[in-house]
């Protein structure tokens, strides 16, 4: 069960996905968020991955996260399992990231070409959005 309150957005135009969220702390000046190397964010600093099923068919995933820092991290899945993923994966796309009174905010923009899918006229997906406190080791 989450122990802080987050709020994720979505928006798209011809061009990507935006994804706005805002992850409340009721410490901030707790919110740990050193720097790291990219694709190395998961463990040490609070950080939010957004992933997306562009096949939906529950088995493969693009994921995008960001560390409160703005280390970013993303992978391809290719196969329903968490501990498999391409790390050779480093597909274009922007995210900021700022610390504030309420906590911590990250802006996503994310190409579409940067994203396979599949040929149909109306395009659906999975999604999956986790947040990781290391304080509290709350997802």
């Amino acid at each position: 069960m989450p122990t802080e309150r987050m709020e994720v957005r979505f928006a798209y135009d011809a061009t990507g996905l935006y994804v706005g969220a805002r992850m409340f702390s009721r410490d901030p000046k707790a919110i740990q968020a050193p720097l790291g190397r990219r694709d190395e964010v998961e463990t040490q600093s609070e950080n939010i991955i957004v992933s997306l099923d562009t096949f939906l068919d529950r088995r493969t995933a693009y994921s995008f996260g960001v560390s409160a820092s703005g280390v970013r991290l993303d992978r391809f899945h290719p196969q329903d399992d968490e501990t498999t993923f391409d790390m050779g994966f480093d597909p274009v796309w922007e995210v900021k990231t700022n610390i504030d009174e309420q906590g911590w905010t990250a802006e996503f923009w994310i190409p579409f070409f940067q994203l396979r899918f599949n040929e149909q006229a109306t395009q659906a997906c999975g999604l999956n959005v986790r947040r990781f406190t290391p304080t509290s080791a709350s997802l």
